[in-house]
């Protein structure tokens, strides 16, 4: 997840980060101008390439550095 791009997610990006919210998988606000990037990009130093690492991005926000992933909650073995 750290190294390549920083990756789009899709909570809505909180300033206060995980200490307004539960630490065991937190929902994150509901709305909201930006979203959550996470995991740090080629260019950055080694302490922003780290899974935990956060910044936020408007959605029309482009650069060079953030991409994303897809994923899905759904479950099919």
């Amino acid at each position: 997840m750290s190294g390549n791009v920083w990756e789009w997610a899709a909570d809505f990006y909180d300033s206060r980060g995980y200490y307004r919210f539960p630490t065991a998988n937190p929902p994150g606000l509901e709305s909201g101008p930006t979203h959550v990037t996470r995991g740090g990009s080629w260019i950055d130093t080694l302490d922003r390439v780290r899974a935990s690492a956060r910044l936020s991005l408007t959605p029309d926000a482009r650069n060079n550095v953030t991409g994303f992933r897809c994923a899905t909650t759904e479950y099919k073995p």
